[in-house]
């Protein structure tokens, strides 16, 4: 099963709950930062942004539309090489729909809440309004997402709603 859902959508948190139940969890998040550090990757990273912290300045460009298209262009088929390895029940798979990968999955689960919610979650994280509102500009609705689900779970509707949902689907699915 894939976990999907926009930034901020609360996908760590439901992946999380699905460990406890004892199920082995994957992260692309995990995969793409492991991936990160690929000389290739790397080296494109020093042309693109300079000498200093490439994690950092690269953070920084996000909202750039095609840096983020190539850079998505050269990681994307070396993280997905990294998944098809993975011996995982449930797997975090931010940019599912962005990626094309829905039919590359079983079940879908879509987590979403409301972009207030997001942008709050996402200023409490970055400490920046204005990158979280480009990140949050730069991904697909909710709607499209919900499309691809199998279900969709509403993270804002406090944790004891959303740990009855995990516990109901590993009861259906696992």
């Amino acid at each position: 099963m894939v976990v999907t859902g926009g930034i901020a959508s609360g996908k760590s948190t439901v992946c999380g709950m699905f460990g406890e139940l004892g199920l082995r969890v994957g992260s692309a998040d995990e995969v793409a930062g492991e991936v990160f550090g690929d000389d290739r990757v790397q080296e494109f990273l020093r042309k693109e942004l300079g000498e200093g912290d490439l994690r950092e300045l690269a953070r920084g460009r996000m909202g750039d539309v095609e840096f983020r298209r190539r850079l998505n262009g050269l990681m994307h088929p070396l993280i997905w090489a990294r998944l098809c390895g993975l011996d995982v029940d449930v797997i975090e798979v931010p940019l599912l729909v962005e990626a094309g990968l829905v039919s590359a999955f079983g079940r879908v689960l879509v987590c979403e809440c409301p972009v207030e919610v997001v942008l709050e979650r996402l200023v409490k994280r970055l400490g920046d309004g204005e990158v979280a509102k480009r990140l949050v500009g730069s991904q697909v609705g909710i709607g499209v997402r919900r499309v691809f689900g199998d279900e969709v779970i509403r993270t804002d509707e406090g944790m004891d709603s959303v740990r009855t949902v995990v516990r109901t689907l590993a009861n259906l699915w696992f």
